[in-house]
């Protein structure tokens, strides 16, 4: 009886549902979507704690993503961001 089990096991670790595997292929291939002001509050929530890279995406942000476009807080961000990489250097 136990080796059944184990084999009914094994194949169904071998050989998964149809459709269970491809499932989660194409959830890793499916980008996310957000909208801009998403993508901003997560990329503040980050560069507000010091996280260089994420400071650099938010002038990234601002110069190039925001409508309308902001240079002088896209300049202000990059500024910070030269500043925390200064400190890691």
């Amino acid at each position: 009886m136990r080796n059944i089990l184990l084999s009914g096991f094994i194949i169904a670790l071998l050989f998964p549902a149809p459709g269970v595997a491809q499932d989660t292929a194409k959830a890793a291939e499916q980008p996310v979507i957000m909208s801009s002001d998403a993508l901003l509050a997560s990329l503040l929530l980050n560069a507000e704690k010091g996280q260089g890279k994420a400071m650099l995406h938010v002038g990234l942000f601002y110069e190039r993503i925001s409508s309308p476009r902001n240079f002088t807080k896209a300049l202000e961000w990059y500024q910070k961001a030269l500043v925390i990489r200064e400190k890691v250097l």
